[in-house]
């Protein structure tokens, strides 16, 4: 009976060592070593080890083409003078081809005391342009409300010259050849199209040629 015993024993031993043996012949076979080999997914090299940035380009340009990436453009500036009921009258700095809205935005917005209706809040503004919001019941004295690319007077005129920009319709309407039809239609492309650049622009308008021009051009500026 105790030999049996020791019969089993011997032989789950020896199955034993060949199971293992069979386990570390694998291992050699598909390895080369009997030692176990750690697996290398997922592990991350430093810099310092060779091969992982391209010969041409560091961390900044591997994986891509090496090129820069484009800056946004900023956009063109405009210097404009915001004065009147504002909260911050005074030179403004805005984007090329705001509206007064945005330049009166830029001094602070307008204050409790401005006349609203006076001014066409959509009209566009370039560079050296004055921007004017009148207080409630003021008289116009020195500047007319709206776009001016100089200081008019009260009648929109600076320096006896009818400002094209700033004058209201009747003020228009002291242009020769310039009725009530050409005064509107002078104040409509102000407001649809923008201020006059140079005085040319006028013949712009619908029925304001060459010749009627020329009767104008002394008497007007912008």
């Amino acid at each position: 009976m105790e030999t049996t015993t020791k019969n089993k024993v011997l032989i789950f031993t020896l199955m034993t060592l060949v199971f293992l043996a069979s386990v570390f012949l694998k291992q050699y076979l598909d390895t080369g070593s009997f030692l176990p080999v750690k697996s290398t997914a997922g592990v991350v090299h430093s810099e310092s080890e060779e091969g992982i940035y391209p010969e041409d380009g560091g961390p900044e340009t591997a994986g891509g083409s090496g090129e820069e990436s484009p800056v946004a453009a900023v956009p063109a500036q405009i210097v404009v003078d915001v004065e009147g009921a504002v909260a911050c009258p005074g030179v403004v700095r805005i984007p090329e081809g705001s509206r007064v809205y945005e330049a009166v935005e830029a001094a602070g917005g307008m204050t409790e005391s401005a006349e609203y209706g006076r001014v066409n809040l959509a009209e566009k503004v370039a560079d050296g342009m004055a921007v004017y919001i009148p207080f409630k019941g003021e008289e116009q004295a020195g500047m007319t409300p709206g776009v001016s690319s100089g200081q008019p007077s009260a009648s929109g005129a600076s320096g006896g010259l009818i400002n094209i920009n700033t004058a209201d319709k009747t003020t228009l309407m002291q242009l020769p050849g310039i009725g009530e039809v050409y005064a509107q239609s002078i104040i409509d492309y102000r407001q649809s199209v923008g201020a006059f650049q140079k005085i040319e622009d006028i013949k712009n308008v619908s029925g304001i040629g060459d010749a009627k021009f020329e009767r104008l051009k002394d008497l007007i500026t912008i």
